[in-house]
């Protein structure tokens, strides 16, 4: 990330962020890239028509920003598939898209 924001210190940001953060019980974890977030966004969608968006986006935001998953990567394994984050997220509250 330091190699696309040349000349900002990184740390310091992430630092503001987690100071921010602590008042609302948020924890950020250490990026290293950042995702491309498109296929999360439509995913968003989908989960707004099917009544779960709140529940996806705290979810979501989570998977990002404190366990600091890449939430478009396919290459997460669960069970024998490659799955993308966003769709294990759909799956675990409660719309099966497999």
């Amino acid at each position: 990330m330091s190699e696309r924001f040349k000349g900002y210190d990184i740390s310091q940001m992430f630092d503001n962020l987690r100071r921010s953060g602590k008042d609302f019980g948020i924890v950020f974890g250490d990026r290293t890239l950042l995702s491309n977030s498109r296929l999360s966004l439509e995913a968003s969608e989908y989960a707004r028509d099917m009544g779960l968006y709140d529940q996806f986006h705290d979810r979501i935001f989570h998977a990002y920003f404190t366990e600091a998953f890449i939430i478009n990567d396919t290459h997460k394994i669960v069970g024998a598939q490659p799955v993308a984050v966003f769709i294990e997220i759909l799956n675990k509250i409660g719309k099966d898209i497999r």
